[in-house]
C-alpha cells in the first residue's frame, strides 16, 4: 500500500535543490550586484567605507537540509544588491575546507570571506583579520555570545572570527520506547544507566557514540568526562590535568554500564550503525545533530513522530554538551575585508539570522542567549530542548581556552581511547588514565 507523505515530509522533501539549480540560484547572485545601489551600515556601526563596485569572494559549506543552501544564496544576493557589490559565492563540503583554506593562505590568492567551524580560528588564526569591533558590537546587542563559540572564535584575547550559528548534538530518544518502560528521558547518569537497563529487559539497545570518529563520538564522550569533573587541562590550558579520580570515575561509570547493557566490540558502534539501529527501532538512543530527525522524517516517519532530542544527562559536576560551532573569518590576503565584514554583520542581523536559521528547520541555533527566545521555537517539537542547549556547550580542552594542543589531542583520539582501552578490557582504569597523561603531555610539550 502506497504511504501518503505528511505534509512535514513534503516540505523538507520537496525543498531538495540539484547541485545544477543551485549553481543557477548562486550566478543569479553574482550578476544580482550590479542592480543595486543602496549602501548598508554592518553591525559595528561604522558603515561600509565606500564599498559600491568593488567585488567580494565567499567560500562557505554546503547546508543540511537542502533549504538552507537556498537562503544563504539568497541573503547574499540581497547584501549584492543593496550594497552595489559584486559577490561570488562559493560551496563546498565542510571536510575539503580546511585544505581550500591553507592552500589559499600559503599562495596568497582565495576567498576573502570564509565560514569555518569548530576551533578553525585557532588553526589559520595568523592568516586571519581581526575582528573585535564586530564581534564585541554583535554580542552585546544578542545578549552575550554562549561560551563555546567564544572558545573557538577568540585566539588569546583577540577575536579572529564572529560567532554564526551552533550545529547541536544531543540524545535523540524514542519516546514509544521509553512509554513501554514508563519511563521519561533521564536526567541524570545515574537514570541514564537505570533507563539503559530496563531498555535491554525490554530488548531495546542504547545506540552507542565510542568508534574512533570525530563525530559524534567526542560529543558524547568529553561531556560524560567533564560531568565527572574530568578535564584534560586545567584553566591555564597548559597544566594536564588528565589525571584524577574524577575522570576515573566517569571511565569506571561508562565501563560498568558497558558490562551491563553493551554489546560487541566497542569500537564497532560508529555512528553509522547507531543510527542506522535507531532508524529501524532496534536502538533507542543515540547523540546525533537534527540530521538524524530529518532522515526520519523522509525514510523512517513512524520513528520521527516518536523522536524527541533531549539534554545530555547530568553529572556531579554538572551539565554539558560539545556541539559544533561555525563562523565567519575574513582571511588577511583579502584586498577588501571592509566589504567582508559587512557582510558577516549583515548576515548576523536579527531578521538575516532568524530566515537562514528557519531554513535549517530549527537544526542549527543562535550562537547567543538572544536566540532562547526566538519565534522559530513554534515550530519542530522534536527539537525543542535546542532553544537552551547552546548554554551549556564547551570545547576540547575545557576548563581551558580552546587550542591547536586539544584539537590534536582530539583528532588522534586521544581521549576516547582513554575510555575505550577499559571497555575493552585491555586496562584498568589507572593504567589507561597513565598513559593517557604521558601522552597529553608530551602533545602539550610540542606547543611549547
Amino acid at each position: 500500500m502506497r504511504r501518503t507523505k505528511s505534509p512535514h515530509m513534503k516540505r523538507i522533501i520537496n525543498h531538495k535543490l540539484s547541485r545544477r539549480n543551485l549553481l543557477k540560484l548562486m550566478a543569479h547572485t553574482v550578476v544580482g550586484a550590479a542592480l543595486g545601489s543602496r549602501p548598508i551600515r554592518g553591525v559595528s556601526g561604522q558603515g561600509p567605507a565606500i564599498i559600491k563596485g568593488k567585488t567580494l569572494h565567499y567560500l562557505t559549506f554546503y547546508e543540511f537540509p537542502p533549504p538552507a543552501n537556498e537562503e544563504i544564496v539568497k541573503l547574499v544576493g540581497e547584501f549584492s544588491k543593496e550594497a552595489g557589490v559584486k559577490v561570488r559565492i562559493d560551496m563546498m563540503y565542510a571536510v575539503d575546507l580546511q585544505t581550500k583554506i591553507t592552500a589559499a593562505l600559503a599562495a596568497g590568492v582565495g576567498p576573502d570571506l570564509v565560514r569555518l567551524s569548530g576551533i578553525s580560528p585557532h588553526l589559520f588564526g595568523s592568516g586571519l583579520v581581526e575582528v573585535d569591533d564586530l564581534a564585541k558590537s554583535i554580542g552585546e546587542r544578542d545578549d552575550g555570545f554562549y561560551e563555546q563559540p567564544i572558545s573557538n572564535c577568540k585566539v588569546g584575547q583577540v577575536w579572529k572570527a564572529v560567532p554564526f550559528v551552533i550545529i547541536p548534538l544531543a540524545p535523540a530518544w524514542n519516546l514509544n520506547h521509553l512509554n513501554q518502560i514508563d519511563e521519561n528521558p533521564p536526567g541524570t547518569w545515574d537514570e541514564y544507566a537505570g533507563v539503559a537497563r530496563k531498555l535491554k529487559e525490554k530488548g531495546f539497545n542504547i545506540g552507542w557514540n565510542l568508534g574512533r570518529e570525530l563525530c559524534p563520538t567526542p560529543n558524547f564522550i568529553y561531556p560524560l568526562l567533564w560531568s565527572f569533573g574530568g578535564r584534560e587541562f586545567e584553566k591555564d590550558g597548559k597544566t594536564v590535568a588528565i589525571d584524577s579520580q574524577e575522570t576515573r570515575k566517569a571511565i569506571n561509570f561508562l565501563s560498568s554500564l558497558w558490562e551491563e547493557v553493551g554489546s560487541g566490540d566497542p569500537f564497532d558502534w560508529k555512528y553509522g550503525k547507531s543510527r542506522n539501529m535507531f532508524l529501524s527501532e532496534k536502538a533507542s538512543v543515540t547523540v546525533s545533530s537534527a540530521a538524524l530527525y530529518f532522515n526520519a522524517v523522509s525514510k523512517a516517519p513512524n520513528v520521527a513522530k516518536n523522536m524527541r532530542y533531549t539534554f545530555l544527562p547530568r553529572g556531579p559536576k554538572g551539565l554539558f554538551h560539545r556541539h559544533i560551532t561555525q563562523e565567519h573569518a575574513v582571511l588577511k590576503l583579502s584586498k577588501n575585508p571592509d566589504v567582508a565584514k559587512e557582510l558577516i554583520g549583515f548576515l548576523m542581523s536579527p531578521e538575516k539570522l532568524l530566515r537562514f536559521l528557519k531554513a535549517n528547520n530549527s537544526g542549527k541555533i543562535g550562537p547567543s542567549k538572544a536566540w532562547e527566545t526566538s519565534e522559530m521555537w513554534k515550530s519542530e517539537p522534536a527539537l525543542k530542548d535546542f532553544r537552551t542547549i547552546g548554554a551549556s556547550g564547551r570545547e576540547v580542552g575545557y576548563p581551558g581556552p580552546s587550542s591547536k594542543t586539544a584539537q590534536e589531542i582530539l583528532t588522534d583520539f586521544l581521549i576516547i581511547e582513554m575510555f575505550l582501552r577499559v571497555l575493552k578490557g585491555e586496562m584498568k582504569a589507572d593504567e589507561s588514565v597513565e598513559l593517557t597523561k604521558k601522552k597529553l603531555e608530551k602533545a602539550s610539550a610540542l606547543e611549547c
